[in-house]
């Protein structure tokens, strides 16, 4: 810890104060972050259950469980402990890890020295709506962003193998941190410690726990994410999805994506990836390894405002290439924030709007302006 990292863990304290504020305490806060009826609605249930049913031996996917079978494996502690000592431990885990993230993000790339950086991506990141709807519902949004940063931060230490394991374990619990390989892809910098690492956290430990059920585990999940995502299904006109495809769909009247913006999404993905090698060989490869988590938005499956937890990351790497990138990220930052949310109208109108979605393809545009000299 140094005089930046308390500045920076200063503009959080601002930052959630701000949020407070204009949600009306923690009872306002509990009410008009979402439709769910109690804070940490998915810890507490999904998760919970599932690691009870795992310690029970039953090799299944409880109701509401759609992660991989590795998720499952690592729940399991979560059995062990009362209810009420375990909501202590989510709101521990989800609190911790905002800080570590503001923490981890300082020290990525050349920031700027001076204490007003650190000021202001600490009071953007206590206002980001999709870190406290990760807050806020239990989930493992800010958990998972934290362990990008870390995992970034390592590469740039040339420490792959602890990159590696970290960056796996996040992917065990979620899928869509896999992301964060494409530029290692790209580099053919993708070693030995980086495949073990994935086998032994989405193969080796569910094998060890569910045995020769391990598939029928992961086929039931994809069943149950195909049967919500179709027509009629649980998800169906979910006003709270972030997909590019869904946002565009619902603001041109259609309720869900057809082809046109399933066309779109796929065009500026590939745009982005040709960027990221632009990104990679001109500046370095945590310029790109940025870009793409700001393209989560674009990629086909379920995209919730906590998937974009990492946007502190994409915010201050974009900020590093000059002014022009900063008015972008400012942007970015303000459609992200709780502010932004209210002023919309707050739950549905803000996530309707596809608000988080909006401010992630603003950031990634901040990796594509030029750079200035």
């Amino acid at each position: 810890m140094n005089r930046r990292d308390g500045i920076a863990l200063l503009g959080l304290a601002l930052g959630w104060l701000v949020v407070l504020a204009l949600m009306g305490g923690l009872v306002g806060f509990s009410e008009g972050m979402d439709f769910n009826e109690a804070p940490l609605e998915d810890w507490m249930g999904p998760f919970y259950r599932q690691a009870v049913s795992v310690m029970e031996g039953e090799a299944r996917p409880v109701e509401g469980f759609i992660y991989p079978p590795s998720a499952a494996v690592f729940f399991v502690p979560m059995a062990w402990l009362g209810s009420e000592l375990l909501s202590w431990l989510g709101l521990g885990l989800q609190l911790f890890s905002i800080v570590a993230l503001v923490l981890l993000v300082l020290r990525l790339g050349k920031g700027p020295e001076g204490w007003r950086g650190a000021l202001v991506l600490g009071l953007a990141t206590g206002c980001c709506y999709p870190l406290l709807h990760s807050l806020h519902w239990g989930q493992m949004g800010a958990p998972l962003a934290a362990m990008c940063a870390g995992t970034l931060l390592l590469w740039e230490k040339d420490r792959p193998g602890p990159a590696a394991w970290i960056l796996a374990i996040a992917t065990g619990i979620k899928l869509y941190p896999v992301i964060l390989w494409v530029p290692r892809i790209l580099q053919r910098r993708l070693g030995r410690v980086d495949w073990i690492a994935l086998l032994v956290v989405l193969v080796g430990l569910p094998m060890l726990v569910f045995g020769g059920e391990t598939l029928g585990f992961g086929q039931q999940i994809i069943e149950r994410l195909e049967n919500a995502t179709s027509a009629g299904g649980d998800w169906a006109g979910s006003l709270n999805r972030q997909g590019f495809t869904l946002v565009l769909g619902r603001a041109l009247g259609f309720p869900e994506a057809g082809v046109l913006e399933r066309g779109l999404a796929l065009f500026l993905l590939a745009c982005a990836l040709l960027r990221v090698r632009t990104l990679m060989s001109s500046e370095s490869m945590s310029m790109g390894a940025g870009l793409l988590l700001a393209c989560l938005p674009l990629l086909p499956g379920p995209c919730w405002p906590h998937h974009l937890g990492a946007l502190p990351i994409c915010w201050w790497l974009a900020a590093q290439r000059g002014l022009r990138a900063r008015l972008w990220v400012i942007a970015s930052a303000v459609l992200a924030s709780v502010p932004a949310f209210l002023l919309a109208g707050g739950w549905p109108h803000g996530l309707s709007l596809g608000l988080p979605a909006l401010s992630a393809l603003v950031a990634a545009w901040a990796f594509v302006v030029p750079a200035d000299s």
